[in-house]
């Protein structure tokens, strides 16, 4: 199971322990909900991890810019609680983002749901779908 916090690290993930896949092979309602649970007290630990590892002082200094390289593109894959996000940016020749294009992890989760109903009765499909609790809008975010 992917996790971008260990396969792409960034930022502080790369000292951070990341737990190992939180996927549970039961793969009904229940195990999906367990690996909720399990991925909530992993994220508690990692929290903690990071925070006694904060240096005293200021984060960011006042009067800092953020500027970006011209007509350049940029991808980035953060993990959400539904799994990975990814992110396309675009610049312009002035350095100004002109264009953002992201993909959600519900996007590759809803013909899973398919395969997950498949069998069972029509009264049941409510709580296998809300047990996937996929983003109807297409935005984790």
């Amino acid at each position: 199971m992917n996790d971008a916090r260990r396969d792409y690290p960034y930022a502080a993930y790369d000292s951070l322990y990341v737990a190992g896949t939180f996927a549970k092979t039961g793969g009904d309602v229940y195990a999906r909900f367990m690996a909720r649970v399990t991925e909530v007290y992993g994220s508690i630990k990692m929290l903690q991890q990071a925070l006694a590892g904060l240096p005293m002082g200021t984060i960011r200094e006042a009067g800092t810019e953020i500027t970006f390289r011209k007509s350049s593109l940029a991808l980035g894959i953060v993990e959400g609680w539904r799994g990975n996000i990814v992110y396309l940016i675009r610049t312009d020749g002035q350095g100004e983002i002109s264009r953002v294009a992201l993909r959600d992890p519900s996007f590759l989760n809803w013909t899973l749901l398919g395969y997950a109903a498949a069998g069972y009765i029509v009264p049941d499909f409510p709580l296998i779908n809300k047990s996937f609790n996929l983003s109807y809008s297409g935005n984790d975010l």
